[in-house]
């Protein structure tokens, strides 16, 4: 659960737990001091987010394309249907560097999309960006 009383959180979705801890690292590095919230795949993600209806919205979503089970082009896909969620600023964090992902990641609503690694400064610009969005400040 994401606490109310918290800056909101960044969630960070990426099937590789050393990906995970460096992009944490990165965001801790920067400075940020929004909670952190971590899920292993588009799944988890999404189940997170159907077990807490009215619950503090995070942010900005850092995700990753390639994943298990729910890829990060289904997630967005959900995200954009999802009325409550619909406007969550996402930051596409991938390997992927071809300009077909680029194309389906923006087609399925990305805000943004990076190639692994974004240092610390374009991480803190991610979450600046993502902060002064519409959803995250209509949220606080």
């Amino acid at each position: 659960m994401i606490p109310s009383h918290e800056l909101p959180a960044i969630l960070v979705a990426d099937d590789e737990s050393d990906d995970l801890f460096l992009i944490e690292h990165r965001l801790q590095k920067a400075g940020i001091k929004n909670p952190i919230v971590k899920f292993r795949d588009g799944e988890e993600l999404i189940a997170f987010f159907d077990s807490q209806p009215g619950a503090p919205k995070p942010c900005v979503l850092l995700l990753d394309l390639k994943m298990p089970l729910v890829d990060g082009i289904d997630v967005l896909a959900w995200l954009r249907r999802h009325p409550d969620l619909a406007q969550l600023p996402v930051a596409v964090v991938t390997s992927s560097p071809t300009p077909l992902d680029r194309e389906r990641a923006r087609a399925a609503g990305a805000n943004e999309y990076h190639e692994k690694f974004p240092s610390a400064e374009e991480l803190s610009a991610i979450v600046a960006r993502a902060s002064a969005h519409p959803f995250a400040t209509a949220t606080r």
